[in-house]
């Protein structure tokens, strides 16, 4: 019986909580099919900052973070701050078991996945890694995600040539199947992202009160990836509530990581947002949300909210008003995610019986 599989994914030195969580769901839903699962700790983004932190332990790499943080804290409050906030992320890794760079073993599957690991736009990715094209084993695509509208010639030649090697492939949005299903001759299934398999419950195991967290009643948890995003007017002027933005690393209470990003939008009164992930986490947690519109850069990503809204039954519409946030029909939601993890689950098994 084949017992072993390596996640190659993004491993993220930006903190982003959407990658590390959907990369510790990942793993969580290989364990109920193997029995060993490890991620390959490199970046996969060359020329990545602290990339000489991804082969040390993570509570290493989150002890010299922080005691860097603290040393320079009298000459550079900015730095100090940032650097206090991005070691929240290294310490949230101690929840993910990985494999150093290269692999010193073989494993039975190579698993690519989740996140925007095809990418060859907004990333420089490592193709060796992200097609698994370093490894002799099963080769799985679990959830992959380009995030494009369209392929380069360059690309299309990529993705035909490195597909071929794939016993499996899935994808999390349509646009990629449609881009790729032609060019590759390979039926692609398009299903959850990883973190959608995990319910409330298993999320909440992780979930932590920020340590500052100061607020008594009701508040607004913004959570905001691209440039220049601000929370519409009428929102800000009206709730009378206060509003917490996660990445406002000038307010020292603010400094946290993904397992407060659990807590804090499970029990905001609403989130804003334009991540594809806190949109996923206020559906797992049934909270009213508001999708606010992301810089140009990020433009064509969208095609992974349309997704999501044809498979949950979503109004596109009304998750992109920025009159007021909205609330979708969640026993409608809860019977439509059901059908869909089963879905995502058949793929699964049956991806690791060959």
């Amino acid at each position: 019986m084949k017992n072993s599989a390596l996640i190659v994914t993004i491993t993220s030195y930006s903190c982003n909580c959407g990658n590390r969580l959907q990369n510790y769901a990942l793993q969580k839903i290989l364990s109920k099919h193997v029995s060993v699962v490890r991620t390959l700790s490199c970046s996969l983004i060359a020329g990545r900052k602290f990339k000489f932190l991804s082969n040390l332990p993570p509570s290493v790499s989150a002890f010299i973070l922080k005691t860097i943080a603290l040393l320079i804290k009298p000459f550079n409050t900015i730095r100090s701050r940032e650097l206090r906030f991005r070691s929240f992320f290294f310490s949230f890794n101690k929840n993910i078991k990985f494999e150093k760079t290269p692999p010193r073993r073989k494993f039975d599957y190579y698993v690519t996945g989740s996140d925007q690991v095809w990418n060859t736009i907004s990333f420089n990715l490592n193709s060796e890694y992200v097609f698994l094209s370093f490894c002799d084993g099963v080769k799985i695509a679990y959830a992959a995600s380009i995030g494009m509208r369209s392929l380069s010639d360059t690309d299309r030649k990529l993705f035909s040539d490195q597909l071929q090697a794939f016993s499996a492939i899935s994808v999390r949005e349509n646009d990629a199947k449609q881009l790729l299903e032609p060019i590759c001759d390979k039926d692609i299934a398009v299903i959850l992202d990883p973190t959608l398999m995990l319910s409330s419950s298993e999320w909440d195991q992780l979930a932590k009160r920020p340590k500052n967290f100061d607020i008594s009643g009701e508040y607004v948890f913004k959570y905001t990836l691209g440039e220049g995003i601000t929370v519409p007017e009428n929102i800000a002027s009206n709730t009378n509530i206060p509003i917490w933005n996660f990445f406002d690393t000038s307010d020292e209470k603010h400094i946290s990581g993904p397992l407060e990003f659990l807590w804090l939008i499970k029990n905001a009164k609403f989130i804003v947002t334009d991540s594809f992930h806190a949109i996923v986490f206020s559906l797992i947690y049934h909270k009213p949300f508001m999708l606010l519109s992301s810089s140009s850069s990020r433009a064509g990503m969208f095609g992974r909210f349309e997704t999501l809204c044809c498979k949950l039954g979503l109004d596109l519409d009304k998750m992109t008003d920025t009159t007021e946030p909205y609330t979708p029909d969640y026993d409608s939601v809860e019977k439509l995610l059901k059908d869909e993890r089963e879905k995502s689950s058949i793929f699964l098994s049956e991806a690791l019986q060959k």
